[in-house]
């Protein structure tokens, strides 16, 4: 815990253990500060008691319109540098930071988030396959060879969309944070581009008897994908299919489904 000119800040990383993905229901700091004082017995999710004096203590700094859009307790990912108005991530000029969640599907439809790596242990793709509630269906990953960054987008796109194509889906909202892989998709290349094939390969998918949009996104709505697009850096297998999620994928996937916000870096 640090002192701030206006009251001690909460290292927020101490909060995230004591919430458990069995919570009834997520709260917003506005919920439970309100008239200078918390009121902490309105949490879902009991506290320790140190650490109910920890907040007790504090005052937020941010506000209310900040704190109504964003953080539910349990995912403050941002550290305690969101609650000063100085903080660079507070925006110029004081203005609140930008926030960003992952895109829900309609109703009717089912969202694949896919992503790419590249990092000193080569280059992988992954991605999720997540229903209208934000529940997990299926994620994927893999390994690639000799490859670049567009390459890895490319790839996760495509073997995303022969997934879902697979598995009888017939209205799929694919989401890349990858641009530039989402614009080559959707105008189309010449054949003499470096990747021509794969890029006609997605294409062709996409002209096939189903509805498929492909977006952009912003990658702090893409975390879920991008942390399997680095398990894919890992691996020697080129597809690997995951029927149940990975472990370390919990909160990150419980956050996605609550419609937890983040902070645009």
């Amino acid at each position: 815990m640090r002192a701030s000119p206006l009251g001690p800040t909460l290292g927020l990383q101490s909060l995230r253990p004591v919430i458990s993905s069995e919570m009834d229901s997520p709260s917003k700091i506005i919920d439970v500060w309100s008239e200078e004082e918390w009121t902490l017995e309105q949490l879902w999710t009991a506290l320790p008691c140190n650490l109910i004096d920890q907040i007790r203590a504090l005052r937020p700094l941010f506000n209310a319109t900040v704190a109504d859009t964003v953080l539910r307790i349990g995912f403050w990912r941002t550290s305690n540098k969101i609650l000063s108005p100085s903080s660079p991530l507070f925006g110029k000029f004081g203005r609140p930071p930008r926030l960003v969640k992952s895109r829900a599907p309609l109703d009717d439809q089912i969202a694949i988030n896919t992503d790419g790596s590249v990092n000193q242990h080569g280059t992988g793709f992954g991605g999720i396959l997540r229903n209208a509630n934000g529940s997990w269906i299926k994620g994927f990953y893999g390994h690639l060879h000799n490859s670049d960054i567009l390459c890895a987008e490319l790839h996760a796109v495509w073997k995303g969309l022969e997934l879902c194509w697979r598995l009888n889906f017939r209205n799929v909202l694919c989401l890349s944070d990858f641009l530039l892989a989402v614009e080559l998709i959707r105008k189309g290349v010449d054949r003499f581009h470096h990747y021509a094939a794969i890029i006609c390969e997605v294409r062709a998918l996409l002209d096939r008897g189903w509805n498929v949009e492909v977006v952009h996104t912003l990658r702090e709505g893409n975390q879920a994908a991008d942390f399997l697009a680095k398990k894919g850096t890992l691996e020697l297998s080129s597809f690997i299919l995951l029927h149940d999620p990975p472990v370390e994928l919990r909160d990150t996937l419980l956050a996605d489904s609550l419609g937890t916000s983040f902070v645009r870096a």
